[in-house]
C-alpha cells in the first residue's frame, strides 16, 4: 500500500502528520513541563516585584530616619525635610557626602536657657520687681 491508500484506509486528512505514540507521549510531557515552567516563571515575577517592593520601602525608612537624624542634629530645620528626601533619592551618595558635611547645630533644637528655681508665679513676680527680700 502506498501513503496515500494508507491514509485513505485510516480516514486522515491530507495535511495531518502521523506520530509515533512515543514521540506523543514526550511531546505531552514536554508540554507539560513547559506550563510548570511558565507557572514557576510567573511566580518568580510576582516574588521579583514583590522584593523590589520591599527594597524601596527599606530605602525610604532608611532615607527618612537619616533626615529625621540630621534635624535632630541640628544640621537642617524641620522646612526642608522634603527636599533632602528628594535629593536622596535622586542622589544617595552625593547627598549622603553633604548630609555628613554639614555641621551639626546649624539649627538650635535644644532649649536655651533656664527660669532656675522658681517656686511660682508670686516667686517670679517678686524677684522681677524686688517686692519682698530674698
Amino acid at each position: 500500500m502506498t501513503d496515500t491508500t494508507s491514509r485513505e484506509h485510516r480516514n486522515i486528512p491530507d495535511g495531518a502528520e502521523l506520530v509515533d505514540s512515543d514521540v506523543l507521549a514526550q511531546l505531552r510531557k514536554d508540554s507539560a513541563d513547559l506550563a510548570a515552567a511558565r507557572g514557576e516563571a510567573a511566580q518568580l515575577r510576582a516574588e521579583a516585584e514583590a522584593g523590589r517592593k520591599a527594597q524601596a520601602e527599606l530605602r525610604k525608612q532608611r532615607h527618612e530616619a537619616l533626615v529625621n537624624d540630621a534635624i535632630k542634629a541640628g544640621k537642617f530645620g524641620p522646612a526642608r525635610r522634603a527636599g533632602w528626601l528628594k535629593a536622596l533619592q535622586i542622589d544617595e551618595p552625593g547627598t549622603l557626602e553633604d548630609l555628613e558635611a554639614l555641621p551639626s547645630g546649624l539649627v538650635p533644637v535644644d532649649q536655651v536657657g533656664h527660669a532656675g528655681d522658681v517656686d511660682g508665679e508670686e516667686n517670679l513676680y517678686d524677684r522681677a520687681f524686688n517686692s519682698k527680700e530674698h
